[in-house]
């Protein structure tokens, strides 16, 4: 058996060449293969996520958690219970009296329109943008695949499109 076995992997002679022939289709498989690894090792990294920015709304939007519980109520929208919930929440979520809302909500009765929330989009996403982009001095144009999300609202056309265009 050892005999065997150093007879295989020992240097060829002609009964061993005979059994296992290294054919052009082993040839360029190798060469595919170390051509592949060799690309994906030595290829240039990129970088997908450069920095993050939040949205500060102004201060004329401030609205302590009283004033807006008293305007859920001046919107006659709500019956008690709903409103005893949204007190029960506001008092329980650690959102301060610092909190800020969409200019939207702190009209009587709330705009709830599609231009509305299509400003109010705008608004957030071009100062996050832009904030971005000169926080790292970074052209625009060299942007070549831009992702967004907004869990909450989804317009056509598309948040990306806005930006893009």
């Amino acid at each position: 058996m050892v005999l065997s076995l150093f007879t295989y992997f020992s240097l060829p002679n002609s009964s061993t060449m005979a059994e296992t022939p290294i054919s052009l289709i082993h040839l360029f498989a190798s060469f595919v293969m170390i051509f592949t690894v060799a690309y994906y090792s030595l290829r240039c990294k990129r970088v997908y996520l450069v920095d993050f920015t939040c949205y500060l709304p102004a201060d004329s939007l401030r609205t302590p958690i009283s004033n807006f519980i008293e305007h859920l109520e001046k919107c006659n929208v709500f019956n008690r219970e709903s409103l005893d919930f949204h007190v029960k929440v506001s008092e329980r979520s650690g959102i301060g009296n610092e909190a800020r809302v969409p200019i939207s909500i702190h009209a009587l009765p709330p705009d709830s329109t599609l231009n509305a929330s299509r400003e109010e989009t705008t608004q957030v996403m071009f100062t996050v943008f832009n904030d971005l982009l000169s926080k790292h001095n970074i052209n625009p144009k060299s942007i070549d695949v831009l992702v967004s999300n907004c869990s909450l609202f989804c317009l056509s056309p598309s948040i990306t499109t806005m930006i893009i265009n």
